[in-house]
């Protein structure tokens, strides 16, 4: 179970506008809030506030459906390109 203010790495599997759907080696309940970045991002890029919308078992990994909080520019959006 994942503890408040613990990091964690996840793989983008895909993004949008929206949100962003990683795979990760542990589960994330729905309605949790994270902090998600990409990890080659500029040390002076934000992190993103996302809410994980759905969690499910996918093999060997957990897929975690995230909803944007707030609408990231086009410019924060190209850190996951």
């Amino acid at each position: 179970m994942l503890e408040p203010g613990e990091a964690f790495d996840a793989t983008v599997l895909n993004y949008s506008e929206g949100g962003v759907r990683l795979s990760a080696a542990q589960a994330v309940p729905a309605g949790t809030l994270l902090n998600v970045r990409p990890s080659d991002a500029p040390v002076f890029a934000p992190w993103l506030r996302v809410q994980v919308v759905y969690c499910f078992a996918d093999l060997n990994h957990w897929v975690l459906g995230c909803q944007f909080v707030r609408r990231p520019t086009s410019e924060e959006l190209l850190l996951f390109a």
